[in-house]
């Protein structure tokens, strides 16, 4: 699954739907991956074709690339779960109180948004993500 390789990490995806169609034992890593997976039905047929491998998703199309949406899930979970960068996990835990009718993935979106912003801009300017910029922006919702 930690590859650079585009192939590698959306085989992995694929793999571990496979798995839960079959209903095969997962890692703990399947596990986190299959509940992303399952709580977007609207990617799960799109999954089933294999050409998926290989297609270049386009913003300006307006197509959503579903790897990097359950990428973005993945490593928002990571973050929170090791408080990484300092301070996500209360902002978190604080959103889940202050939106007390919003399932806790769609709270995971909203911050997802702000991830993706922040890697986009880190991408364009060839710099570090500003985890600072990052943490705001999350206090703000």
């Amino acid at each position: 699954m930690f590859s650079h390789d585009r192939n590698t990490l959306r085989n992995f995806y694929l793999e571990t739907l496979e798995k839960v169609k079959n209903k095969n034992i997962l890692t703990p890593l399947e596990s986190q991956v299959a509940e992303i997976l399952l709580a977007h039905p609207e990617y799960l047929k799109s999954l089933e074709d294999i050409k998926i491998l290989e297609k270049d998703f386009s913003v300006e199309l307006g197509e959503i690339n579903p790897f990097l949406h359950l990428g973005l899930h993945m490593g928002l979970q990571e973050q929170v779960l090791t408080n990484r960068p300092e301070g996500i996990k209360t902002i978190y835990q604080d959103l889940l109180k202050k939106y007390p009718n919003k399932h806790p993935h769609e709270i995971q979106h909203l911050m997802m948004d702000q991830l993706a912003e922040i890697l986009w801009l880190s991408q364009k300017y060839q710099s570090n993500p500003d985890e600072n910029k990052y943490l705001e922006k999350l206090r703000n919702l």
